[in-house]
Order: structure tokens, then C-alpha cells, then sequence
């Protein structure tokens, strides 16, 4: 399976009015990029024949919304690319750790949340361990001999002194044994329509800078860029994948962003993030940016090509808007 881009620019369409409003995805506040995204997770709600969902506004009116499913479906499990992979969203909401943030009716019924792609994306891995270890392969050829583990939402220890002390967590946590018989970790931050920004930044707190500079693995742990958004997340994150190796849980590890080649904010906010990094040397988690359609091909790869079409067509092919549009009367 190959993906091709969708244009030769890198930008997604820009969706206008009349298509956005004829599939209920018309959001005053949605950029060119979340506009798009929007209307191909309303595509592919139509074409599996979901029922539209409903958001509800500031004033209590409630609206049809074409990125959402109706309850019922997102009961059903319909969020989900499969019903193995729906059967392991209930059980990670079920046995989640104690402080894990998941947003139960968001999971099920939001096209767009990251962690229903999470899921998507590296349940089939978590639910078979040969499979995971192909997939782990054919993305990281260097990473793993074996995965041993795959969690989504972990942290080594919420509010533990030992780590950071805090509630940081990451989205998905690989563990494993390296080509050379290491403790290793790959943990991954999901990005998908949204970028860098939280809407309420979290505080950076003493610990994560002691972490950044006993270590080293920031050049200036202090420094102004890396204490707001959109930096300060992936500083936290880092920070928490760190105290592990210093706490002698592993010999190594990769903090990795996963994002759509196409949201650019989410890039350049990583590229400026990572000119703030020290090079890497043993013992310093290391950092990186994976394109979503990699994933996917690697889901190919291992074998699952069939369910990798069905997740690029969901989630990455900007091609069928641009069909779409083509099709609209001048």
C-alpha cells in the first residue's frame, strides 16, 4: 500500500459554505485544515450509513453536527474501526488508570478524537502481539527485538515525586526489548485536528525543569518558548518519559508526536520545539515526528492492508473532498 498525497501543494481544500453546510459540518470557528477534516469524517460517517450526532451550543440549542454519531451508534461501538478494537475501548475505559482523562461519550461518538484514532490505529497491535511486533518492525526498524506491552493513556505514576509529580500522561505507551536486549520505550502524543495549543496551558512545575536539566536533554530547561504553548506540553511529556530512564525503569526510550502530514501546525510547532533539544546520547529520551499515513502503511505492511485503506480513506484521503467539490455546479 502506498499513500499518495493528496495535491502537490500539501495543503488540504478549503471546503466552502454550501458543501460544508449540505453534510452538517459548517463551524464558524474550524480553520481550513479542521474544516477539511471535519468533512471527510462526515463522509465517512455517510457512507457507513451512521445517523448524524448532535452537539449541543452555548445558548442549550442542539445542533446536527456530520464529525458525530448518535449515541446509540456510539454505544454500539461504531466510533471504532472494528469490533475487536470496539470490544477494547470498553475494557480500557473499565481497567483505565486511576486518573487516566478519557472522555467517555467523546470517544464514542466524535470522529475526530484522538483517542478513538489511538485506538484505531494501535489496538489491532495491543490485541495481537505478533502483529505488533511487524508493525513495530516496518515503523521502527530499530526500535524493538519484541514488544512486550502497548497502553494508551499511561503514566508511570500520576502525582509520583519520583517522575513529575503531576497528572501528565501520554497517549500510548510501547514497551519492549531492543536488538540489543534493552529496556526500551517508545510513547507517542496524538495529534490529529487539533495542534499544540491548549486552550488552558498547563503549569510547567519544578520538577520538569529538574528533569530537563539534570539530564540535559534541553539546552535551556528555562527558557521562555518552552514554558507556554505550544511547547509546554511536549516539555511535560518529554520531562515525564525521561524520569523513567533516570529511575532506571528503562535503558531507553523515543517520545514521538504522530500527526497528519497535512497539520502543519502541529509541524511547525515541533520543529521549533526540537531546535530547543540537545543532540541525542545514550541515556536521553529521544524525540521525533511521525506522519499519520506512516502508521498506516506500516498497518499495511504487517499485514492488515484491507483495515490500513479503510483508516487512510477515514482519516487522511483529502482526495475525496477534492472529488467532491468537482463534482459541485459551477
Amino acid at each position: 500500500m502506498t499513500i499518495e498525497p493528496s495535491n502537490d501543494t500539501g495543503f488540504v481544500p478549503t471546503v466552502g459554505p454550501d458543501i460544508a453546510k449540505q453534510h452538517h459540518t459548517l463551524i464558524a470557528s474550524d480553520d481550513r485544515y479542521r474544516g477539511a477534516l471535519r468533512l471527510l469524517a462526515a463522509l465517512w460517517r455517510e457512507e457507513e450509513g451512521l445517523p448524524i450526532g448532535r452537539f449541543i451550543d452555548r445558548e442549550g440549542k442542539a445542533h446536527s453536527l456530520g464529525s458525530r454519531i448518535s449515541d446509540k451508534a456510539g454505544r454500539a461501538g461504531r466510533n471504532f474501526m472494528s469490533p475487536a478494537v470496539a470490544d477494547l475501548a470498553s475494557r480500557e475505559l473499565v481497567f483505565r488508570q486511576i486518573g487516566a482523562l478519557y472522555d467517555a461519550h467523546r470517544l464514542r461518538t466524535n470522529l475526530l478524537a484522538s483517542q478513538t484514532l489511538c485506538l484505531n490505529l494501535f489496538g489491532p497491535a495491543k490485541l495481537d502481539p505478533r502483529f505488533a511486533d511487524k508493525m513495530m518492525a516496518g515503523l521502527f526498524p530499530d526500535a524493538f527485538r519484541q514488544v512486550t506491552g502497548i497502553s494508551f493513556e499511561f503514566s508511570p505514576g500520576r502525582g509520583d515525586p519520583r517522575f513529575t509529580g503531576d497528572f501528565t500522561a501520554v497517549d500510548i505507551f510501547i514497551a519492549g526489548i531492543s536488538p540489543v536486549g534493552e529496556r526500551a520505550f517508545i510513547a507517542v502524543e496524538m495529534k490529529y485536528g487539533e495542534g499544540c495549543n491548549d486552550a488552558v496551558p498547563r503549569n510547567i512545575n519544578p520538577r520538569h525543569l529538574q528533569i530537563a536539566s539534570e539530564s540535559g536533554f534541553a539546552t535551556r530547561p528555562g527558557n521562555k518558548a518552552l514554558l507556554g504553548n505550544p511547547h509546554q506540553q511536549l516539555l511535560r511529556e518529554m520531562a515525564l518519559m525521561q524520569s523513567m530512564i533516570d529511575a532506571d525503569l528503562f535503558d531507553s526510550g523515543q517520545f514521538i508526536v504522530i500527526a497528519p502530514a497535512a497539520n502543519r501546525s502541529v509541524a511547525n510547532a515541533c520543529t521549533a520545539y526540537q531546535e530547543q533539544l540537545a543532540p541525542h546520547r545514550d541515556g536521553l529520551v529521544s524525540f521525533d515526528v511521525v506522519a499519520l499515513e506512516q502508521v498506516i502503511e506500516a498497518i499495511a505492511g504487517a499485514g492488515q492492508e484491507t483495515y490500513a485503506q479503510r483508516l487512510h480513506a477515514r482519516y487522511c484521503d483529502f482526495t475525496r473532498i477534492e472529488t467532491l467539490m468537482d463534482k459541485q455546479p459551477a
